[in-house]
């Protein structure tokens, strides 16, 4: 008896697992088991980029660029690089997203669900939060959260008591990940009206979540306020953050036309799909359109204009839904793919349409009409194509994703290379020693011509960069060539600026591009006096 009263006192997992839907369970798992195929590369091999360099070992706290919550959720991974660790903790927060996704849009099919998760985790914008190692766990949890805000609203009664918290704490870690709760209430409202949700009740939700995108970004600001006025400091005007944050309304609607423009350029002419791919999410996006045209058709929703006229506006929200971002940046920094992720609810939202109609056309009796049973078995078709263009793009997502890493791969390799070669010369130096500050001025991408062999990752970012650079140069040789040991301070970097003395030097690999001075090591890598302040 005393034994099986321990075993009470232990918390029932597996019966917590059992109380879970078995499709929640299936989009979790089918994430997880994904995910881990996609992203195997990064599980065994250290992905450096210009950041990641500087960021080795690093608390992750970066109250100074809004985000006063990233420090907290990257200590689950503690302060250093460890790829098993932090893909671990990634891809769970990826296979949540997947499951909370799932059972928002009610995706119940278990095609669907597998193509759901092969999308949220093959995504594009997956691959370029890799690089960034240090953060990537952190990110993905701000993913999670704004995934749980929609959950917790729709789920349960006084879950919009908790939504807004959840939207301001993932916004304290990154603030682009927003969208991604943002486009979701809108495709659950847009999913309740085909799936014949009253008007009253799809008016009060759509209501409701609106209000709680607000609260989310007013607690946001304010605990914002709060920890910049603690810690005795202010926004920084990185990527023009502060102008951004700060801007007024008219700013922002300016936005609009470049949003919609982004949108459509996206979708439409993507640089990382081969041309025969375009055609074919384009025919996939021309496809779900004409099925989304024949279910509101056939469930006669014209005799409802408010119903048609509410679809026509969710329409019409989409893109500057997924791309909030681009509004709330206001102009001031270039939203890349990494920014892009809430994208990836498109390709949801289309198989959601693809679902409700195949499911419509399954339950429908053909045996009244004349070709009966032609159209029973026709419509069978162009339901595999589809599942089929959407098989091929989270396939060839898995291929991009792996060119991705190894295109950082190379740039490590390169760098390193370079690098042991700038150093070699260094140390010949009759006035060096293991005291003596190296600066870097320019940036050697020009010698890497053999990464130009990529042009499908043009739009990737986090991944174009040289590790022999004025950004990064020294924490590069520092950490990986184990010197030098000094780092020159920001007042000497100043100071060579100042000087003039780089204006006479020959960029790297002439004999004069390394010159000792003021008690410096100089490095000029290209045209240009750019040396970076912050000291690497």
């Amino acid at each position: 008896m005393e034994e099986r009263s321990e075993r009470r006192g232990w918390p029932d997992l597996l019966g917590l697992w059992r109380r879970i839907s078995k499709e929640a369970r299936l989009a979790f798992l089918s994430a997880m088991g994904i995910g881990f195929v996609v992203h195997l590369y990064v599980f065994s091999n250290l992905l450096i980029n210009h950041d990641s360099a500087v960021c080795l070992t690093s608390k992750n706290e970066h109250l100074t660029s809004g985000r006063w919550s990233l420090g907290f959720f990257s200590q689950f991974s503690w302060v250093y690089e460890m790829p098993v660790v932090i893909v671990l903790l990634s891809l769970f927060a990826l296979a949540c997203t997947a499951a909370l996704t799932v059972k928002v849009l009610d995706i119940s099919s278990p095609a669907g669900i597998l193509l759901t998760s092969g999308f949220l985790v093959s995504f594009p914008s997956v691959c370029c939060v890799f690089p960034y190692l240090y953060t990537a766990d952190a990110y993905f949890f701000a993913l999670l959260l704004n995934a749980l805000s929609v959950y917790l609203t729709k789920r349960f009664r006084f879950g919009w008591i908790a939504a807004p918290f959840c939207i301001a704490l993932g916004l304290g870690i990154y603030q682009s990940f927003v969208c991604y709760a943002v486009a979701l209430f809108l495709f659950d409202c847009a999913a309740a009206l085909l799936s014949g949700g009253t008007i009253k009740k799809v008016l009060k939700q759509g209501g409701k979540y609106v209000l709680l995108i607000a609260a989310g970004l007013v607690m946001y600001r304010v605990f914002l306020a709060f920890f910049l006025w603690s810690a005795g400091t202010s926004l920084s005007n990185y990527k023009g953050m502060s102008e951004a944050l700060n801007s007024g309304v008219l700013d922002y609607l300016r936005t609009l036309p470049g949003v919609y423009q982004t949108f459509f350029q996206f979708f439409l002419r993507p640089s990382f799909l081969t041309r025969p791919l375009q055609l074919f999410q384009r025919a996939l996006f021309l496809f779900a359109g004409v099925c989304g045209i024949y279910y509101v058709l056939a469930k006669r929703m014209y005799r409802e204009p408010v119903r048609l006229l509410l679809l026509f506006a969710g329409a019409l929200l989409t893109p500057p839904a997924v791309n909030l971002i681009g509004i709330i940046a206001a102009g001031q920094t270039e939203v890349n793919l990494l920014m892009k992720y809430s994208f990836v609810l498109v390709f949801v939202f289309v198989i959601k349409i693809l679902e409700l109609t195949f499911r419509h056309l399954a339950e429908r009796d053909f045996s009244n009409t004349r070709l009966g049973k032609f159209f029973k078995l026709s419509w069978k078709f162009p339901m595999a194509a589809s599942l089929l263009v959407c098989f091929l793009l989270v396939w060839h997502y898995f291929c991009l994703t792996n060119a991705a890493y190894l295109r950082v791969e190379l740039i490590y390799e390169n760098s390193y290379a370079l690098a042991n070669r700038i150093m070699a010369r260094v140390e010949e130096m009759d006035e060096y020693t293991s005291s003596t500050p190296v600066v870097f001025s320019g940036s050697a991408m020009g010698y890497f011509g053999n990464l130009q062999a990529f042009p499908e990752l043009s739009e990737f970012s986090g991944m174009e960069t040289t590790l022999v650079s004025d950004y990064c140069g020294t924490a590069f040789v520092r950490v990986f060539l184990g010197s030098p040991k000094c780092v020159a301070t920001p007042e000497q970097r100043q100071e060579v600026l100042d000087s003039g003395v780089l204006d006479s030097m020959p960029i790297y690999p002439h004999k004069d591009s390394i010159r000792y001075y003021n008690g410096m090591v100089l490095v000029k890598l290209s045209q240009g006096t750019n040396i970076s302040v912050f000291p690497g």
